[in-house]
């Protein structure tokens, strides 16, 4: 007979910290480079175009898996470019322009990747070639802002946005501050548009913070970044923005720097192992992903293939503490522990309060193929903290053979998944 053993910790509970948050690598990118363009879709990390070196750029299209920690080539765009504008609208991964090198002219063209064919088309042209703006997707409409005029060189604070539904292009109002090289992210349905530089990279480093409300269509101000800096990436996690690497003085660096916008207050956050610029991140499962970039050693670039991701997940552990009221504000699955183990191993995760008293949850565990192995929970729980032990059985009460197996939590909208791996 197959056991498990649920506990749940109610309000009274409260998160203490077992070790600092860290960044830890995975198995790195078949193709090193930088200024290349970056999406989550179907959860998994699509790495796209790209420079390999100051002259050439490359046009592969790699697709990372983080539940194997496993690469796959996928096809090729149509042309190779690097500042590559990536935006995922309707299911499928759109290309918009880039340019042709590192320091080459920019195009207009647009291409959309369909995931399930492994195929490219294109469709009609931007209404700028732009080398270096980024890219942000609200409400299903993709956010073209900034970069440079491919004639004059001069940077723009030009706002285009694309509605794939009408495949047309609308002007919006412009961003304050022209710039290219700048990061972008989405928060409340509003973009944060973060540091950058201009025609003159070598010596402007902005630390200004620009904000866009796509629904009012006006633009506010954050306080400036710490460090001002061109070639940094930007992602949400938890309300909190964080902004990772990127160049000023004489270098790429590590600086990882957060922004509570809310408080509009700065903090210091773990730096990253690797120093890089214009490199991409992305959030995946509660995770930050950061891949590929390039710093200088010696007066010579380095080309960056390395991945390293950021879990706050590794450090949360719930403890019973009846001084402290806490409940939870999310839904939240951490990752089991031990991990991996053998013969029984621990899952916690949250519920919050909803609205409803109670709420209908199921935790699952797959393997690869997505074969179903065991059904923890099918019912409806109520706001708390609830800790779960698997004992490698199935549903029939057999022992599963050692390997990888995937555990999955839905409840209402939220679905979040966890590797979990039985050693022999």
């Amino acid at each position: 007979m197959s056991l498990i053993v649920i506990s749940v910790i109610f309000c009274f509970l409260s998160i203490s910290q077992a070790q600092a948050d860290s960044w830890t690598y995975k198995t790195p990118m078949p193709t090193a480079r930088c200024f290349l363009g970056s999406c989550v879709l179907d959860g998994k990390i699509y790495a796209i175009g790209g420079a390999t070196s100051s002259s050439a750029v490359t046009p592969a299209l790699e697709v990372y898996d983080p539940l194997i920690d496993t690469w796959t080539q996928k096809a090729n765009m149509p042309v190779a470019l690097c500042f590559v504008n990536v935006a995922v609208l309707d299911g499928k991964i759109y290309v918009f322009g880039g340019k042709i090198s590192a320091f080459g002219a920019a195009c207009k063209q647009v291409f959309i990747y369909t995931p399930d064919t492994d195929e490219w088309t294109q469709i009609e042209d931007t209404p700028h070639d732009y080398g270096g703006p980024v890219t942000a997707v609200v409400d299903g409409q993709a956010y073209l802002i900034g970069g440079a005029n491919e004639g004059s060189g001069i940077v723009v604070p030009d706002v285009s946005v694309y509605n794939p539904a009408t495949r047309t292009w609308t002007e919006k109002a412009d961003m304050p501050t022209p710039r290219i090289m700048h990061a972008a992210c989405v928060y409340e349905n509003l973009i944060a548009c973060i540091g950058g530089t201009t025609e003159n990279w070598t010596s402007v480093f902005y630390r200004k913070v620009e904000v866009y409300d796509p629904l009012q269509n006006t633009w506010t101000t954050k306080n400036d970044m710490p460090v001002g800096r061109w070639g940094l990436a930007a992602c949400t996690l938890d309300s909190l923005i964080y902004v990772t690497g990127g160049y000023y003085g004489q270098n790429s660096c590590n600086r990882v720097d957060i922004l509570n916008p809310i408080s509009n207050d700065w903090s210091t956050g773990t730096p990253m192992q690797q120093i890089r610029r214009a490199h991409v991140t992305c959030v995946l499962d509660g995770k930050i992903y950061a891949l590929g970039g390039s710093y200088t050693n010696g007066g010579t670039s380095v080309f960056l293939s390395s991945l390293e991701v950021y879990d706050t997940d590794q450090s949360t552990s719930i403890l019973n503490d009846k001084t402290n009221g806490y409940t939870p504000d999310k839904f939240h699955l951490g990752q089991n522990y031990p991990n991996p183990f053998n013969p029984q191993t621990t899952i916690q995760f949250k519920i919050p309060f909803t609205g409803k008293k109670n709420v209908k949850v199921k935790l699952y565990i797959n393997n690869l193929l997505g074969q179903s192995i065991r059904t923890l929970i099918n019912d409806h729980r109520s706001p708390g903290y609830y800790q779960v032990q698997w004992d490698g059985l199935d549903d029939t009460g057999n022992q599963v053979s050692a390997g990888i197996y995937l555990l999955h939590m839905k409840a209402g909208d939220f679905i979040q998944t966890k590797k979990l791996i039985l050693q022999k």
